[in-house]
């Protein structure tokens, strides 16, 4: 694996959205993560398919499946994570 993914953490996603360059261009990708557990920190591989639905001047939306759901991630420019409804959002 390339990523890691630090369970119930969604700025993670931002590892492979900005190594993928998908806030910059449409596109599709399935890969497998080192998916981190929490509390016990337990590594598992774990798939993950992001694919880029629209861009802006502000940044992308990508949709997202993996293991703790379907969900579509807002991203800014630079391919790091603002929001994940019902999940997370990001103070600016």
């Amino acid at each position: 694996a390339f990523d890691i993914d630090l369970a119930l953490s969604a700025f993670t996603n931002s590892l492979a959205i900005r190594r993928l360059g998908l806030h910059r261009r449409y596109g599709e990708e399935v890969i497998t993560v080192a998916e981190i557990a929490v509390p016990d920190l337990a590594v598992q591989p774990v798939q993950h398919r992001y694919k880029t639905i629209d861009m802006t001047a502000d940044g992308a939306r990508i949709d997202h499946h993996g293991p703790s759901g379907h969900h579509q991630i807002t991203v800014d420019r630079q391919g790091f994570v603002l929001t994940v409804p019902h999940l997370s959002y990001r103070l600016r």
